[in-house]
């Protein structure tokens, strides 16, 4: 199941939000959670759009999302910052997975940058790139990210689209497999290289080294076709698999085949509905699962709850029987404690009235205050 974007769906998604939002005002930002933001937009002609800013993917929503009655630190900085301004263009960083929002604040410049690989991360940045807020402190082997530092990218990758025939020969020299050394040496990501090796009719765990002339140059022109398809011939789908939906690509996938497909107008839209159900659906097994540790708990109260009750039950039986025995013989136990008080009014040790008393039968001790009697 897909859980965030690669390269090349950031930059269909980006170049669709720069022509859906940028005019828009900025109106609200919301931290709706742990890592995952909604910036609250309104473009004339337009209406209300929501972006939702997450570790793996960035898009527009027309699903409702809950929002904090107290927005965070970092929500009420955007506000603050960026409150009045017009988002004036959304990009892709290079061929990264990064996308850039770009903001007009009474003349001043301010960008909004979503890292959307790794754990993800979301920076506010002045017009010189300037740290100014961010989701979180992080450290990388080659660079620092913190308020008050300037915003380093990370090192450039190259992009596919700009990949010749023999950079792309190149790519699959060595010892992996098809579809792995198109994957990453062209930085397509690996739903379009096993795309391209379907469409090559190349099995993609293939090894390189033992690819023909004509295996090579036929995965060359399914590499263009792909990223043809990318860029001029798009349809939008959301996969579907035993009812479950599995993936989500700008372009009708040969991996689909035999799958339930729902086709969308934009890949954004695409990509709207099939996270926002995922995010739905993970937030209901969540909640299930919460639900499921609520009851183990109280069912294990209740556990001790009905032990405690039962042995209180038969305490109080105990206590009953002994009452019945003592209320049978009330009058003999009386004689026996009026007995005890008479002689020890006359000072006579315990000890001696024990030995008195034994004649009774049910006597057995007598410690002070503490009489024990056999009835």
């Amino acid at each position: 199941m897909k859980t965030e974007f690669n390269s090349v769906d950031v930059r269909v998604v980006a170049g669709e939000l720069d022509v859906l939002a940028s005019g828009a005002r900025f109106d609200k930002a919301y931290q709706i959670g742990g890592k995952e933001l909604l910036v609250r937009l309104f473009k004339t002609g337009v209406g209300q759009v929501d972006l939702v800013v997450s570790p793996g993917y960035l898009f527009a929503s027309r699903y409702s999302r809950s929002t904090p009655e107290k927005p965070s630190s970092f929500a009420m900085q955007l506000r603050k910052v960026l409150d009045g301004g017009f988002l004036r263009g959304v990009r892709q960083r290079e061929f990264d997975r990064i996308i850039e929002l770009e903001f007009d604040v009474h003349g001043k410049v301010y960008f909004l940058v979503a890292e959307l690989f790794g754990t993800g991360n979301t920076f506010l940045l002045d017009g010189g790139k300037k740290i100014l807020g961010l989701l979180e402190w992080q450290r990388w082997k080659d660079r620092v990210l913190g308020v008050g530092k300037v915003y380093e990218y990370p090192p450039k990758v190259g992009s596919p689209l700009e990949m010749d025939e023999q950079e792309f020969r190149n790519a699959l020299a060595g010892g992996k497999s098809v579809a792995a050394a198109i994957a990453s040496g062209t930085g397509l990501g690996g739903f379009y290289a096993e795309e391209v090796c379907l469409r090559a009719g190349v099995d993609r765990k293939r090894k390189c080294g033992e690819l023909s002339e004509g295996e090579v140059s036929a995965l060359w022109s399914a590499f263009r076709s792909v990223l043809e398809a990318v860029e001029k011939d798009r349809k939008p789908v959301v996969a579907v698999e035993n009812g479950v939906a599995v993936d989500v690509a700008p372009i009708e996938g040969r991996k689909f085949s035999g799958m339930e497909l729902k086709f969308f107008e934009s890949f954004n839209q695409a990509a709207d509905e099939y996270f926002s159900r995922m995010e739905e659906s993970s937030g209901k097994a969540a909640a299930e699962r919460n639900l499921g540790k609520k009851k183990e708990k109280l069912d294990a109260m209740l556990k001790q709850q009905q032990d405690a009750l039962k042995k209180m039950r038969e305490d109080a039986e105990i206590e009953r029987k002994k009452g019945d025995a003592i209320y049978a013989r009330y009058a003999e136990v009386e004689e026996i404690v009026n007995y005890i008080k008479q002689q020890r009014a006359r000072k006579v040790p315990d000890g001696e009235i024990l030995e008195q008393l034994k004649g009774r039968g049910i006597v057995k001790k007598l410690d002070k205050y503490e009489l024990t009697l056999d009835i």
